[in-house]
This record gives C-alpha cells, sequence and structure tokens, in this order.
C-alpha cells in the first residue's frame, strides 16, 4: 500500500512539472507573439505614412510582408542557432561560420518568396528586377534584425551571468555557515565544561579561570560576524588556533600533541577567514593529536609576497578522509573562497598516503 501511495505521488509530482514547464513555455509564445504582433503594426504603419497607398497596392504590401517575415526567421535563427546558449562558451570561428550559413539561408529564403511572389501576383518591384538593389535593402534588413537579436541575446546573458553569480554567492555562504556550525562543536564544548566542572571541585581556581576565558575568547572569535568576507590577518588566526591548543592541552592533561611554527609574523600578510580554522578543525576531527612521535603539524611561512601553509597528521582510522560529510564541505569552502580571492594565484594540494595527510597552500600575491 505504501508502495502504491509512493508512486502516485511521485506521478502526480511529475506531472505538476510538466504542467508547470507548459505554462511557461505558452506564456513566453504567446509573449513573443504579442511582441511581433506590435513591432509589424508599427511598421505597417511607418510604411503607410512613407507610402499613403501601401494599403492598396499588392506590390508594396508584398513586399513589407516578405521582408518581415524573412528579419524574423533570422532573428530565431541567430537566438537559436548561432549565438551560443552557454554564457561561457562563445567559439569565434563557429560563431563566423554559423552567421554565415544563417544569412545565406536567410537571404535566399527571401529571394525565393520574392521571386515567387512576383511569378504569382506580377509585381515589378527594384527587389525583384535589380540584383544590387536587392542585396543592398537585404543587408538593411538583417542588419537591422541581428541587432535586435544580438541586443535580446546580451541582456539574457547578462541576467544569466547574474543568476550565477547569485548562485555561487549563496552556494559560498551555505559552505560558510556550514564551517561556522561545525566549529561549534557540542561535544568539544560539553567535554570544556566537564573540565571545568571536574576542576573546580579537585583543584583551584587558577585553572578554573585560565579555562573560563580562552573557552570565552574562542567562542566570541567563532560566533563574531564576518559578513564582509575580508581577508583577516594571518597573525590573528594564529592567535586564536593556539589558543585552541591550550585549552586543548588542558582538555586532554597534556596528552595533546599540536606543533605550530609560524614564520615572517612581521609581514602581516592577510588570508580569508577560516581557511586556517578548517584546516585545523579537520586535523582535530580525522587525525591523530595524542601521539608524542606524530604531532599534528602546523607550518605558516609568510613573506612580502607569498604565503605558504603546511599541515600534516597521522590518519586516525584507514577510512579515507574524502569520504567524510564534515571533510567535504571544508574543503569546498576553501577552494571556493580561493578561487574568488585569488582565482589562478594559488597552489592548493593534498596528500593521502594512509598513514599521513597533508595539505599543502601556496599564495602568491599580484
Amino acid at each position: 500500500m505504501a508502495s502504491i501511495k509512493l508512486k502516485y505521488t511521485n506521478a502526480c509530482s511529475q506531472y505538476m512539472k510538466r504542467a508547470i514547464m507548459m505554462t511557461k513555455r505558452t506564456k513566453v509564445i504567446l509573449m513573443h507573439l504579442g511582441i511581433w504582433v506590435i513591432y509589424w503594426c508599427i511598421e505597417s504603419l511607418k510604411l503607410s505614412f512613407a507610402f499613403s497607398n501601401v494599403f492598396i497596392e499588392r506590390n508594396l504590401l508584398t513586399e513589407a510582408l516578405i521582408n518581415l517575415s524573412s528579419g524574423t526567421a533570422f532573428f530565431y535563427t541567430l537566438i537559436l542557432f548561432v549565438l551560443p546558449v552557454k554564457t561561457n562558451s562563445i567559439r569565434v570561428f563557429e560563431l563566423l561560420w554559423r552567421l554565415a550559413l544563417a544569412l545565406l539561408v536567410c537571404v535566399a529564403l527571401r529571394r525565393c518568396g520574392i521571386l515567387l511572389m512576383a511569378e504569382w501576383i506580377g509585381f515589378k518591384s527594384p527587389v525583384v528586377t535589380n540584383l544590387k538593389f536587392f542585396f543592398v535593402s537585404g543587408f538593411d534588413l538583417f542588419t537591422r534584425f541581428g541587432i535586435y537579436a544580438t541586443l535580446i541575446w546580451f541582456f539574457r546573458r547578462q541576467g544569466e551571468l547574474r543568476k550565477q553569480m547569485l548562485q555561487k554567492e549563496l552556494e559560498e555562504e551555505k559552505l560558510k555557515h556550514a564551517v561556522l556550525k561545525a566549529q561549534i562543536n557540542p561535544h568539544f564544548l560539553f567535554n570544556t565544561l566537564n573540565l571545568i566542572h571536574s576542576q573546580a571541585i579537585s583543584t583551584g581556581y587558577h585553572v578554573i579561570e585560565e579555562t573560563v576565558l580562552l573557552l570565552s575568547d574562542i567562542l566570541r572569535h567563532s560566533l563574531q560576524d564576518n559578513k564582509s568576507d575580508d581577508p583577516v590577518l594571518v597573525n590573528d588566526e594564529l592567535l586564536h588556533i593556539k589558543k585552541l591548543n591550550h585549552l586543548n592541552t588542558l582538555r586532554f592533561n597534556g596528552k595533546y600533541y599540536f606543533d605550530i611554527i609560524d614564520e615572517g609574523t612581521e609581514y602581516q600578510n592577510k588570508i580569508p577567514a577560516l581557511i586556517l580554522l578548517t584546516f585545523f578543525e579537520n586535523a582535530m576531527k580525522y587525525g591523530v593529536f595524542n601521539d608524542p612521535q606524530y604531532p599534528v603539524i602546523l607550518h605558516v611561512k609568510q613573506s612580502p609576497n607569498v604565503l605558504e601553509i603546511h599541515m600534516k597528521n597521522k590518519i586516525a582510522n584507514s577510512e579515507s578522509t574524502n569520504t567524510r560529510e564534515g571533510y567535504a564541505i571544508g574543503k569546498r569552502y576553501i577552494k571556493n573562497i580561493l578561487d574568488k580571492f585569488y582565482k589562478k594565484n594559488y597552489i592548493l594540494q593534498y596528500h593521502n598516503d594512509g598513514v599521513f595527510y597533508v595539505v599543502n597552500l601556496k599564495i602568491t600575491k599580484e
């Protein structure tokens, strides 16, 4: 019964999607028809002002209808066949041969239409008798409709590019919020509060005060709003990680081995927020930090034009970190934010040999 109900629900959903698509297409078709009716009426009125007998003289009316039909056909040929559909793939050679082919076909159709109408109704317009006049008038006609098509394509392309940018920004925000959410680890907070409680019972107030202050600073840094997405000082991010290290040392009673090597702190380089912290969080979640022989290593080297980050940790178990959802979110966030700020001016490498996991990031200033 449940499977039948599920099939019925899926069928209804598919039907609704098709109905919505058909409605959208119908609206687009009606909109196009309405625009062309208005345009043709305007062109007819312009002809009537230029030639008072345009609606009486069959020659002029026939020629006008053939020209408008040819121009409209050329317009849709450009939109549907010549101009690229995808906004990121404009190939000049392909565009030129398609344009030439479309122009030849539409010119030939216009010529055939005019000759057929001349044969049937017997009119002798210069468009029929004078080949040079035919090509000159055709050039004006197809240039005009080509400009219309190019403008429509350009504005549609700009709209699609804007939509892609908004979608990318939305994806970045989602990833950023996911990373922020992952930072505020409930287990970490719970264990830290347990540490405070146990210290309050068994020892003294000095460790409790130090732990509370560290936890307060860490939570303040994690919860602060970074709406601007502006890069922050590498030294500030390192200071935050050092506080996390100190708190973890207290939490694990010294059985915590994490070495930080920072070189060139005087250069005050900047980096997008959360990148260093994401590396740190991934090492804590998926790495071994209680083995004194293989401590987690974070090496940050700053220079005037280059920032290098090296992270190495022993893998906690044989399961690949790449398959974990939390790791994948952080990895996608880092790539998106680096692409946004540095484009091709960075190198990000991951290496997993089954025993150690290594991350190398090199950022070069322009």
